[in-house]
């Protein structure tokens, strides 16, 4: 991964999938997961695929499913068996943005794990959160980004059509918002984000593919990540 830079330093361009909507600076971090993921990890976030992937997968194919196919096509240069379209990227490709906490709503900080190895998990993500925000940062496992977006289940699914625009408005609507909620990301990094998903989809909107339909969340699950987000 490229190193982070100074806070009044040139961004830096990432290479991957995305093409050149994709960004890395000390608070906005915006590409491809494969190129992303680490270096989130480094800043106690998470590498949020801002359309989830789970609308690019088969249903066959769980996340860990996804991974493994997308390794296979790398490998032989054939399509990526688990996509729904192969004009949709592979989980390891698709545009993600580094945001904190759970998709649930939660803060990493707030997270209860039972087990030895899950507490020890968390404290080694505290810390990472907290070098971060030494060297002049946002420390990530205070945020709630991740679980924010992830509202986007409760919209795009209760569409008639699960179109690539109305992926796109979904998902542009909910970065935009995310500004006002917490910052960062700021304006400047969500115009990069919606510039990486728009450009990644082009092919599947020329095509007209359908994303994954899904059923729509139940009232319950709604409002618990609304009571997690701290939202009405």
């Amino acid at each position: 991964m490229p190193s982070e830079n100074p806070p009044d330093s040139a961004p830096t361009v990432l290479v991957g999938q995305p093409g050149p909507s994709a960004i890395n600076t000390i608070d906005c971090l915006v590409g491809s997961y494969k190129d992303t993921h680490v270096e989130c990890g480094n800043r106690g976030g998470q590498a949020h695929h801002i359309i989830p992937d789970e609308y690019f997968r088969k249903v066959e194919y769980n996340r860990i499913a996804g991974h493994a196919a997308a390794a296979a096509a790398a490998a032989s240069g054939k399509p990526d068996a688990s996509r729904v379209d192969d004009s949709f990227p592979t989980i390891e490709d698709g545009c993600c943005i580094c945001v904190g906490g759970n998709a649930y709503g939660s803060t990493a900080q707030e997270s209860d794990p039972q087990s030895p190895e899950g507490k020890a998990n968390k404290a080694a993500i505290l810390q990472k959160g907290a070098d971060h925000a030494k060297a002049g940062g946002t420390d990530l496992t205070t945020s709630r980004g991740h679980g924010f977006l992830h509202q986007i289940d409760e919209r795009f699914r209760e569409r008639p059509e699960p179109t690539v625009d109305n992926a796109l408005q979904d998902a542009n609507d909910l970065l935009n918002e995310l500004v006002e909620y917490e910052n960062p990301p700021d304006a400047d990094c969500v115009a990069v984000a919606k510039e990486c998903i728009k450009n990644q989809m082009a092919a599947a909107k020329k095509k007209g593919a359908k994303l994954n339909k899904k059923a729509p969340r139940s009232e319950e699950s709604k409002a618990k990540r609304l009571e997690k987000l701290g939202l009405p």
